[in-house]
C-alpha cells in the first residue's frame, strides 16, 4: 500500500496541472489558478508558498481577481504550506467554506476491513483525464 505522503504528492501534482473546461489555467510565482472564460469566477487550485511568501502571494491573488472583477476562492488543503496558510487566508478576508474530504483506496492492496463498500461504487482512476472528471463532478 502506498504511503500517505506518496498519495498526497500525486494529488498535488494533479491539482497543480489540472485544466478545467471553460477556465484558463495560469501559473505564476508558485500559484496555479483557474480563471473563468465565460463567467466572472476563478480559484487558486494550488500554491507552493512558505512563511516568507504566503502573505504576498495571497495579496497578489486578491489584487489579480479584483482587477478582473471576478470572485474567487482559494482551494486550501490541510497539508498545504505554510502550516498556518488557512489562518493567513482568513486574516486576508477569506471565509472558510464547508470542509471537503478526499478518500483514496488502494484497490490493488486494500485493507481487509475496507471492503466490501456498501452504498457506493469503487473503481480505479486510471489517468489524469479521469481524475479531472472526478474532481469537477
Amino acid at each position: 500500500m502506498k504511503h500517505p505522503h506518496e498519495i498526497l504528492a500525486g494529488y498535488d501534482h494533479e491539482r497543480s496541472h489540472a485544466e478545467v473546461p471553460g477556465f484558463r489555467r495560469e501559473e505564476a510565482d508558485g500559484i496555479v489558478r483557474s480563471v473563468g472564460l465565460a463567467e466572472a469566477f476563478g480559484w487558486v487550485s494550488y500554491s507552493n508558498t512558505d512563511a516568507s511568501t504566503a502573505d504576498g502571494a495571497i495579496g497578489e491573488q486578491i489584487r489579480y481577481f479584483s482587477a478582473l472583477g471576478y470572485g474567487f476562492e482559494w482551494k486550501w488543503h490541510a497539508h498545504d504550506r505554510p502550516p498556518d496558510l488557512r489562518q493567513r487566508l482568513i486574516d486576508h478576508g477569506f471565509e472558510q467554506g464547508d470542509e471537503e474530504t478526499i478518500v483514496v483506496l488502494d484497490l490493488e492492496e486494500p485493507p481487509p476491513d475496507r471492503l466490501p463498500v456498501v452504498g457506493g461504487t469503487v473503481r480505479k482512476v486510471r489517468d489524469a483525464d479521469e481524475l479531472r472528471r472526478v474532481m469537477t463532478a
